[in-house]
């Protein structure tokens, strides 16, 4: 089997796979609160730190001080549909807590695989959206 069948067949097994979701109708501004609490300012992997997390419509914009960036950088994590894992998107998550719990980890990885120097960026003000163009 070729890497590309294995991964048809894995990506065919993940969007068969049925959860029972937990938390449907939490509203946008009680995720957005949870978001803020598990993404407190501070240091975030070896060369990172975290800012502040600010809200923007359906979106929380996490504000991160990356080296060789004159401005932060604003990470834009969708909150409208929490039902499936950030790196896997056919691959349910049980629960708005389950969701959450993995939010540091995909910061960190999505800016150690290099998510500052592969996005598109769009001005802000007084920081930088970055959008990976998927």
């Amino acid at each position: 089997m070729t890497f590309d069948e294995a991964r048809r067949q894995m990506d065919d097994a993940r969007s068969e796979m049925k959860v029972d979701y937990q938390n449907p109708d939490l509203p946008v501004d009680e995720k957005f609160r949870q978001v803020q609490a598990k993404l407190r300012p501070g240091r975030l992997g070896s060369d990172s730190t975290i800012l502040e997390v600010r809200r923007r419509g359906d979106s929380a914009v996490v504000l991160i001080e990356h080296p060789g960036e004159s401005k932060p950088l604003g990470l834009v994590i969708g909150l409208a549909d929490t039902s499936h894992e950030f790196y896997y998107s056919m691959t349910p998550v049980a629960s708005f807590d389950e969701w959450v719990e993995y939010l540091d980890v995909y910061v960190m990885v999505s800016l150690d695989t290099g998510v500052a120097a592969r996005s598109s960026r769009t001005d802000r003000g007084d920081y930088v959206e970055i959008c990976e163009d998927v």
